[in-house]
């Protein structure tokens, strides 16, 4: 079961809400709906929260979430069934590679305590705010790969 303070619901857990939909929408290249964008933030907010609390091995949590995410992005965003996973599982990915990137500088680089920052809620909340940034970056790096590539298809 995973520790959920208010800290980390309002500092973690919403952005990342937001920052997920929002890639699910730019790499799958939908327009944006604002309505179905916020309605998923919501449930998806609500999903990561009540899985997380589950009595759980992580990677189940994982999985579980790809699920819930995938689901979501068809019924609510209107994203079809094989671009809904592409986009989930593309977006896992970044997302592991951006937090592995976090705490990669963190512990090894700037060589702080991992103990202490995992054990205090308001040092966890400052030290994923990284992540984000590199999340968003990567999202951004691979839609204007998408688009180059495509790019390179309408030509032919």
């Amino acid at each position: 079961m995973f520790e959920m303070s208010l800290i980390y619901l309002i500092g973690i857990s919403v952005p990342e809400s937001l920052l997920f939909v929002w890639a699910f929408y730019t790499l799958s290249q939908t327009p944006i709906n604002i309505k179905r964008f916020f309605l998923s933030v919501i449930v998806n907010f609500t999903l990561v929260c009540g899985v997380r609390l589950l009595p759980i091995d992580f990677g189940i949590h994982t999985l579980l979430l790809i699920a819930a995410y995938i689901f979501t992005n068809i019924l609510i965003n209107k994203i079809n069934l094989i671009t809904s996973i592409l986009v989930t599982i593309s977006v896992i990915i970044i997302q592991f590679i951006s937090e592995f990137i976090d705490l990669f500088i963190i512990g090894h680089i700037l060589k702080y305590n991992m103990e202490y920052i995992l054990s205090n809620h308001v040092a966890k909340v400052l030290s994923g705010l990284p992540a984000f940034i590199f999340f968003a970056f990567f999202v951004v790096l691979a839609k204007m790969a998408i688009s180059k590539v495509q790019g390179k298809n309408y030509n032919k």
